[in-house]
């Protein structure tokens, strides 16, 4: 059975946001992000992860640079097929240029 990402929101008896995804390893990004960012952007990120993982249809440890560039790709030209929105490139609202992608790698002490 294949992982389908679902994002959940919850808060933690102190008030603090708890954001999940359904997999160990992005729920513990996750967990990482919440000590360092805001709620809409931990929410954002959440949302972000799940478009991604949607797209390529794998679990994060099977994810390969190839499946990025099919994702990026696919922003950009809109041909996500239904599963992409495109990020509007070439059009005159938007600043033409590369994208860059920065992934955030916890250190083990934050995953525990």
């Amino acid at each position: 059975m294949r992982w389908k990402p679902v994002v959940v929101q919850s808060e933690r008896s102190d008030g603090s946001l708890v954001v999940a995804v359904g997999h160990p390893l992005v729920d513990a990004y996750l967990k990482f992000l919440r000590a360092r960012a805001r709620p809409n952007t931990i929410r954002a990120v959440a949302f972000d992860l799940k478009v991604f993982f949607t797209f390529v249809d794998q679990t994060p440890v099977r994810v390969t640079s190839a499946d990025v560039m099919a994702f990026i790709t696919a922003q950009r030209s809109g041909d996500g097929g239904g599963k992409v929105v495109s990020i509007g490139v070439g059009d005159d609202d938007f600043v033409r240029g590369p994208v860059r992608l920065e992934i955030l790698q916890p250190s083990p002490r934050s995953l525990v």
